[in-house]
């Protein structure tokens, strides 16, 4: 009886899986990444307000050593334009803040591939839109979509639990200066953690496997590594099984 409960909760999860799509809010985002979260505001630079500093291009957390004084960025994750980047300081929605422009379009890439990714953009042109391409873990575009630049600060997140997400592009067709406000990632893409049987593949024997492993108590099926065998090891596997192999 546990095996047959546990293969139907299998199947109406599996069923409702994450595909890829738009994250809508930082707090969905949020619930995605859980503790892995990792937030880059591009704070901890001292400019003046409307200050404005060149920074290199890429820039990244071995780069930005370049310039010479106390700026750490988060690790992982590159940031590039086809011309120029800078660091900018000023006023924005009332209270002071830094964020990355460029004159062109900006791309941003992962060390590895990447779960999902949430950003702010700042657009001056209400009723524009930015163009974001997103990519997966073998460089094949997955969705391109448009998002409006309206004044303020703007969320865009999205998610790829099964192909992951190793590159996106944000260009803007209208304003002379595209900007970000803050970046958000930090759940690396693995590349099949539910190949149960280890057999190279990402199927229903995975699952077939786990159920026999799960009614006999197996260590194979204690996903989180408690000693017991339970809910949460089902949640583990799913989790795992909605992460595809390469």
């Amino acid at each position: 009886m546990k095996s047959l409960s546990v293969l139907i909760g299998l199947g109406m999860l599996l069923a409702s899986s994450a595909a890829a799509q738009q994250v809508s809010s930082f707090a969905a985002l949020e619930v995605i990444l859980d503790d892995q979260i990792v937030i880059e505001d591009f704070e901890g630079i001292s400019l003046h307000s409307g200050g404005t500093l060149p920074v290199p291009n890429p820039l990244n957390s071995i780069t930005v050593q370049k310039l010479g004084f106390n700026w750490d960025l988060e690790p992982g994750v590159n940031y590039e334009s086809p011309s120029a980047l800078s660091i900018h300081s000023g006023f924005l929605g009332g209270e002071e803040d830094v964020y990355l422009q460029s004159a062109e379009s900006v791309e941003i890439s992962f060390d590895a591939p990447q779960v999902a990714f949430g950003l702010h953009l700042i657009g001056f042109s209400a009723g524009n839109a930015y163009t974001l391409s997103v990519y997966d873990r073998n460089d094949v575009l997955i969705e391109e979509f448009d998002k409006p630049s309206d004044i303020g600060g703007y969320f865009v997140g999205y998610q790829s639990p099964t192909r992951g997400i190793s590159r996106v592009t944000i260009t803007h067709p209208i304003i002379s200066t595209l900007k970000v406000n803050n970046f958000t990632f930090g759940r690396d893409f693995i590349s099949c953690p539910a190949d149960v049987n280890n057999d190279g593949a990402h199927n229903f024997f995975d699952v077939s496997a786990f159920l026999g492993f799960f009614a006999q108590e197996d260590d194979r099926a204690d996903f989180n590594d408690d000693g017991q065998f339970n809910f949460f090891d089902v949640s583990g596997f799913l989790n795992a099984f909605t992460i595809a192999c390469p």
